[in-house]
């Protein structure tokens, strides 16, 4: 895959994951789930997003919860048709590489030289399929 075509690969996951984050309707929601996935930053706790929001880590869990089985609801009803067609071309891809890659060979497949940054954002879209 040449460069240009991991770039626009990379601006497509972005764009994916921005359309996720979208259909999440409360602020709190969206920023429990961009810092529990490091969508934007790095991966945080449970317990430092509890601290950050004043609820326990027990709490921040059960949230995550709700809000991932509500997108993957979304995702099997088909209001998130960007997810549907990124999950096909992983599976393409995976297909490709004998069924069997480790998630930086992934990544890499993808994204080149941004893999490790955006490593996080596959990993969090293949929880909604």
């Amino acid at each position: 895959m040449s460069e240009t075509t991991k770039t626009e690969q990379s601006a497509k996951l972005n764009s994916v994951v921005d359309t996720i984050i979208s259909k999440i309707p409360q602020e709190r929601e969206k920023e429990i789930i961009s810092r529990r996935f490091g969508l934007y930053d790095r991966k945080e706790t449970l317990e430092l997003i509890g601290d950050m929001f004043g609820i326990t880590r027990e709490r921040v869990r059960q949230l995550e919860k709700a809000i991932l089985t509500r997108l993957r609801a979304a995702v099997a009803e088909g209001e998130l048709p960007s997810v549907i067609a990124m999950e096909k071309e992983i599976t393409s891809s995976l297909s490709e590489m004998g069924r069997v890659a480790r998630m930086q060979d992934l990544a890499s497949h993808f994204l080149g030289k941004e893999a490790y940054l955006q490593l996080t954002a596959l990993v969090w879209r293949s929880f909604l399929s």
